[in-house]
């Protein structure tokens, strides 16, 4: 599940904080690694004291020293550097992780260049919305390698967006990891769009319509964690209201989770409760390493 894995780097300390994550994966999972290289089209040497990759041949040489130092001398480390400069770097990125067929990206929040804000406002929607592959983000400020101890798995109750809960469980089996499984309804303040409009002109109406939503997430998530159960993978089913972020950041902080899968449905719009800006507000708010899993149908 995790055979190919694609490291961007832009040659900053801070973007290499994903190596021992990189290397962890390579060796639990027996994958290869892909470190790639693009360059940004305008960017400077350095970018707020940093180093930032801005030559073909340097970037090559940097790729073959990483490989050499995060890397043990058998480990399938491949080096690509893209040619041609891109402006647009998330789009950039998913088309080489499609194009070589990538099974996960790492990516540091906040590296610096071309990944300098990856995760905030617009720039999270687009790479949410055109990457293909699951993508892991680490923190720079105190990245944790894995294996995991505690997934809290973020899911919307609908059975069309599971596309989460198999890389969950093969975590939790390769790690031993127990999960929790966490849906978040929502409350007529925190209804979005048309819900939040009907909860206003019918309030008893979205009452019923809420409580009847919290039934369907509690058997839901039951069904969901017999299923982990039946694989020796220790869960828990957790139901809460309100808004996603603020509560999934709160449970992240009760359980002492150490990771967040969650799935994402980048062109959804408001048909999934965490679509596109939603996923940044989560992103932000649990301050966690984040498993991105996008919805293979696009939905």
């Amino acid at each position: 599940m995790f055979e190919k894995i694609l490291v961007p780097l832009d040659g900053s300390p801070v973007a290499e904080t994903v190596l021992p994550a990189a290397e962890w994966f390579r060796g639990a999972f027996g994958s290869s690694v892909t470190l790639i290289s693009l360059l940004e089209r305008g960017a400077p040497r350095a970018i707020h004291g940093q180093r930032h990759l801005s030559d073909e041949g340097e970037a090559a040489e940097y790729l073959d020293e990483v490989a050499r130092r995060a890397f043990p001398p058998n480990a399938r480390v491949e080096r690509h550097v893209h040619e041609a400069e891109v402006a647009d770097v998330p789009k950039s990125l998913a088309e080489h992780a499609a194009e070589l067929g990538q099974d996960l990206v790492l990516l540091c929040v906040h590296g610096r260049g071309g990944l300098e804000r990856l995760f905030e406002g617009t720039i999270g929607e687009r790479i949410m919305r055109y990457q293909a592959a699951p993508v892991l983000l680490l923190r720079p400020e105190a990245p944790p390698v894995p294996p995991f101890r505690r997934i809290l798995l973020a899911l919307d109750g609908k059975s069309q967006h599971e596309q989460s809960l198999p890389l969950a469980e093969e975590l939790a089996a390769a790690t031993g990891a127990a999960v929790d499984l966490a849906t978040v309804v929502p409350t007529r303040s925190t209804l979005k769009g048309p819900g939040r409009a009907a909860g206003i002109l019918s309030p008893s109406a979205t009452r019923e319509a809420l409580a009847q939503a919290e039934a369907a997430a509690d058997e839901y998530l039951a069904e969901r964690r017999a299923a982990f159960a039946a694989r020796g993978i220790a869960a828990e089913s957790l139901r809460r209201r309100g808004d996603p972020a603020r509560q999934l950041a709160r449970l992240a902080r009760e359980r002492g989770s150490d990771l967040l899968v969650l799935g994402t449905h980048g062109r959804a719009g408001t048909r999934a409760f965490w679509a596109e800006s939603a996923a940044v507000r989560i992103i932000a708010a649990v301050k966690l390493p984040v498993l991105l899993v996008p919805s293979l149908a696009g939905e």
